[in-house]
């Protein structure tokens, strides 16, 4: 049995990653599993979203020709077949494009709504780097792991206009309180900032 003065008592959520305003109930959801912790905390993030000057297809191409191409299969067996942190490090060095960006894989959205009768053109890309991963989980722990890896969204509206758009890490991460964590989600939203700059830009004149 379970002591009923447990299922009603509340406490501290100071062992969730993030703050809560709110304490957590302690529930049971029967007796055979037992006490269940558990809270919903909401997190506030900023959503960049940017016109490109270009065509889908060309926005597409030079998004994707500033990445690096490896799929998770690929970066996890290396990891297996690695026997140290800097050689697993100088592969994934060797994976990045020139934004230190891999892309890991790509859903098209468009092609889904497409077939099914929706004439639509968007595409999700997934994108990431262990090394980028290492710092990130290294300064703010397991439960940062949730946002990687992260995505870019290309798409094009019902007027034509080809979007670009993703989530920045700083606001996610704030709550945590970690200035070195902060430090990390910076630079990541350097790089997504200067990834989705070059895939908006304007092509340069013959």
């Amino acid at each position: 049995m379970i002591d009923q003065e447990v299922l009603d008592s509340r406490i501290k959520a100071d062992r969730f990653p993030f703050p809560s305003k709110e304490d957590i109930t302690l529930a049971a959801r029967n007796a055979n599993l037992g006490p269940v912790m558990s809270t919903t905390t909401t997190i506030t993030t900023e959503h960049v979203d940017l016109i490109s000057s270009k065509p889908f297809e060309k926005t597409v191409k030079d998004l994707t020709a500033e990445l690096g191409k490896a799929s998770t299969e690929k970066l996890m067996d290396r990891l297996s077949a690695s026997d140290s942190w800097d050689a697993y490090a100088a592969e994934c060095a060797d994976f990045a494009g020139r934004s230190n960006l891999i892309e890991v894989g790509y859903l098209n959205w468009g092609k889904v709504l497409t077939l099914s009768g929706k004439a639509m053109k968007a595409r999700c890309y997934i994108v990431g780097n262990p090394l980028t991963a290492q710092k990130l989980l290294a300064a703010g722990g397991p439960a940062v792991g949730l946002y990687l890896p992260t995505k870019l969204f290309v798409f094009e509206d019902a007027d034509g206009a080809v979007h670009v758009s993703y989530d920045k890490f700083v606001p996610i991460m704030a709550p945590l309180g970690i200035p070195d964590l902060d430090k990390v989600a910076r630079a990541i939203d350097g790089v997504l900032e200067k990834l989705a700059a070059a895939a908006i830009a304007a092509e340069s004149p013959k």
